[in-house]
């Protein structure tokens, strides 16, 4: 009976420390993603100034904006949508003028790319092949060589994006939600008339902390596409 007793106290205790914990990360939650509602546009818009600063000279940020369509929203989608969006733009482009200015900015080659790549490509043939490949055919697989790495190289572009918004995101969420999650916890520490229980909402916290983040994103999943 002991025993029995034992183990259904221990598991009220696990269940009421997880509603909690589910409690205290709903909230700030809840809080987080209000707030990226509010930052996000300016952030994100931001963020993707900085990166085409290296590719400034060959498209500007309102080159940019004219080649997406300048779209109203699109900065403030989150960062994987804003990606996907830029991705849908580029296999547009590629497919329509792989040599236009949009495709070679995000790729983030010089002027000098394509000729120095087209020699390159000329003198391998020839090595190899020397007088079997003809010019017509020798053009063909220049064009696809090329191609392919141009193509590489803006995915990469794109992706290096990517990888900046969500490191910058998830370190915002996490120090972000430190700050909620201190707050509420000592909020409750010090309107409790058991100051015994202090440690135990101070374990709650952490424990809230390290999912609140995790509650946002499955939040914002559930956003329908903007």
């Amino acid at each position: 009976m002991d025993a029995s007793t034992d183990l259904a106290l221990l598991s009220k205790a696990v269940i009421d420390f997880s509603i909690v914990v589910l409690l205290f990360s709903l909230i700030g939650a809840l809080v987080l993603q209000a707030t990226h509602e509010a930052l996000r546009s300016f952030f994100n818009r931001w963020a993707v100034r900085q990166w085409l600063l290296p590719r400034s000279g060959v498209l500007s940020f309102d080159q940019f904006m004219a080649e997406m369509g300048s779209q109203k929203n699109l900065f403030s989608l989150p960062y994987w949508q804003l990606t996907g969006q830029i991705n849908a733009v580029l296999s547009a482009k590629i497919n329509i003028n792989p040599r236009s200015p949009f495709v070679e900015a995000l790729a983030n080659v010089e002027s000098s790319y394509r000729p120095g790549l087209e020699q390159e490509l000329a003198q391998n043939s020839q090595d190899f092949a020397p007088g079997v490949i003809s010019e017509t055919e020798l053009k063909k697989r220049q064009e696809a060589t090329i191609l392919r790495d141009l193509v590489a190289r803006a995915q990469n572009g794109v992706n290096s994006l990517h990888a900046n918004l969500r490191a910058y995101w998830n370190m915002f969420d996490y120090y972000f939600t430190f700050a909620i999650i201190f707050l509420l916890t000592t909020t409750f520490v010090v309107t409790s008339s058991d100051r015994g229980i202090s440690s135990r909402y101070y374990v709650i916290g952490f424990f809230s902390w390290l999912a609140t983040p995790i509650v946002r994103r499955m939040i914002e999943r559930l956003l329908p596409f903007r």
